[in-house]
């Protein structure tokens, strides 16, 4: 048996939230992160996970977003 992926996910913005939404759907286990919190609220319900920092995101994960190289 092979272990499902684990992804984390960073920015979710405009283009960022609808492709982790689709990551979170198709029953990946996915950690987010996003700069402002109120955006992780339409993920509540969908079983992702929070960080509680962008690096935190990346450490249960296998993707990433540019934003870890911006600051």
């Amino acid at each position: 048996m092979t272990a499902t992926p684990r992804v984390g996910f960073v920015g979710l913005g405009d283009q960022g939230a609808p492709m982790a939404q689709r990551i979170v759907k198709a029953g990946f286990t996915t950690t987010l992160w996003a700069r402002r919190p109120a955006t992780l609220s339409p993920f509540a319900g969908l079983g992702a996970r929070f960080a509680d920092a962008a690096l935190a995101a990346m450490d249960n994960g296998l993707a990433h977003r540019k934003d870890l190289h911006e600051r």
